[in-house]
């Protein structure tokens, strides 16, 4: 009979073979990964060259916290207008939401500089700043339970840059909201995505083509806000 016991933010489970077992909340688990996501950050091109040899046709494992793929739920004016692709990739829906969400600005961070723009860890600190239990995933491994997985990509290009992000959701795709326009499933080719990384990012005026990183998110307790500090 397994003998269990609380211990702050873990789960310590003793077994009669005398083996032990510690699961860790959603929350403290993220906050384990911080050591290794900055080793991660140091490296993230060597990080992104390793996810370019994955077969388009694989699909990446979920963790069972995704959230369904509802496309109707964001596509009402109201809420299409006020959401974008990181309320999106948050799940934080809000009708009443007055201007886009940005990263970074919940945790005061100011407007995206252009110069930013010219590295990944720029929004992976805004990301994290924002919500502190996120953590770098692997396009082959599952999120830890009560996670589910985002990606990134930038437009660096001069004069007008932009970021766009992509969602897992349960069924296994991948899905995004291109700005206040509707959720889609496809990339610019029309094709059902299976891996954003190696999905067509070229649009008629943004090409993402500077992939930065996989990511995974709490299901409950991602925040947003569409106010900078000036």
């Amino acid at each position: 009979m397994k003998d269990s016991k609380r211990l702050t933010g873990k789960k310590v489970t003793y077994k009669p073979n005398g083996s032990i077992t510690v699961e860790y909340s959603p929350f403290v688990w993220g906050l384990q990964k911080n050591i290794k996501d900055k080793q991660l950050l140091n490296n993230l091109d060597d990080y992104i060259r390793e996810h370019l040899k994955h077969d388009q046709a694989e699909l990446s494992p979920t963790s069972g916290s995704e959230y369904e793929y509802n496309p109707m739920a964001w596509n009402k004016p109201r809420i299409k207008n006020n959401n974008n692709c990181y309320s999106y990739v948050t799940g934080r829906i809000l009708s009443n939401r007055y201007g886009k969400p940005q990263p970074g600005y919940f945790s005061h961070y100011p407007s995206i500089s252009e110069k930013e723009y010219n590295s990944c860890g720029n929004f992976y600190k805004r990301i994290k700043k924002d919500i502190p239990s996120m953590y770098l995933a692997h396009f082959k491994k599952p999120c830890n339970k009560g996670f589910f997985k985002g990606f990134i990509a930038l437009d660096n290009k001069d004069g007008d840059k932009d970021y766009h992000f992509y969602r897992h959701d349960a069924n296994g795709y991948w899905s995004h909201k291109p700005g206040t326009t509707e959720v889609i499933n496809v990339d610019s080719e029309g094709n059902i995505i299976k891996n954003p990384l190696l999905a067509n990012r070229k649009y008629k005026y943004y090409n993402y083509s500077k992939p930065c990183f996989f990511f995974c998110i709490p299901k409950h307790g991602a925040r947003t806000s569409a106010s900078a500090k000036y």
